[in-house]
Order: structure tokens, then C-alpha cells, then sequence
């Protein structure tokens, strides 16, 4: 749907880079109501879910994003890179090296 599109990543993108990340938040979560195979959409909810301070319901919210983004597009590398982030923030060592795996994995191969 292009109406997610003009929210995400122009809208949400610059309230990231002006460290508005509620705002950022919420226009990536419309950008993904609207659009609910968006990929883009889900990786950057997530990243901004890692982002907001104190943390959007943190890195398990982020990872519920991440993980959606991953069923739409299982081999795009930043995607992994959060959830990397993400499972490290939780705690599970074992899930963010395999991420973490993953990530380096496509990004040796260009994905």
C-alpha cells in the first residue's frame, strides 16, 4: 500500500533522526496497520521499540516486530542484526548468536 509508504520510512525515519522515537513509533506502527506485509515497516517498529526510552515494552516487543518482519522476508540481514540486539537485551545468549549468525551470514552474501 503506498499510504504506508509515505508514513514509513520518511515520516518515522525523521523523528528518528530528530530522537522523537515515540513518534517514530507510532507512525511505523501505522505504517504497519495499513500495511501489514510491509517489511520495512516491522524492521524499523523494531528498531524503534529498542530505541525509545525507557524502552516500548523493550526488546521482547521489538523481537514480536522483528519476528514478523522475518515471516515476510527471511533473509534480509538487518533484520537479524536487531534481533541480535534484541535477544541480548533479553538475556538469551544462545538466540542473539544464532542471529547474530544469520545476519553475518547474509551480509557476507549480500541479502
Amino acid at each position: 500500500c503506498a499510504c504506508s509508504r509515505a508514513l514509513d520510512p520518511g515520516l518515522g525515519n525523521a523523528f528518528l533522526q530528530s530522537n522523537k522515537t515515540d513518534l517514530a513509533l507510532s507512525a511505523f506502527k501505522r505504517a504497519t496497520e495499513l500495511d501489514p506485509k510491509y517489511r520495512d515497516g516491522w524492521v524499523l517498529k523494531g528498531y524503534a521499540e529498542l530505541k525509545t526510552n525507557p524502552p516500548a515494552g523493550g526488546p521482547h516487543k521489538a523481537l514480536n516486530s522483528l519476528k514478523k518482519a522475518e515471516e515476510i522476508d527471511p533473509i534480509n540481514a538487518r533484520t537479524y542484526e536487531l534481533m541480535a540486539i534484541a535477544y541480548t537485551q533479553t538475556g538469551d545468549s544462545d538466540s542473539a548468536k544464532k542471529a547474530e549468525e544469520k545476519y553475518n551470514y547474509l551480509k557476507e552474501h549480500n541479502q
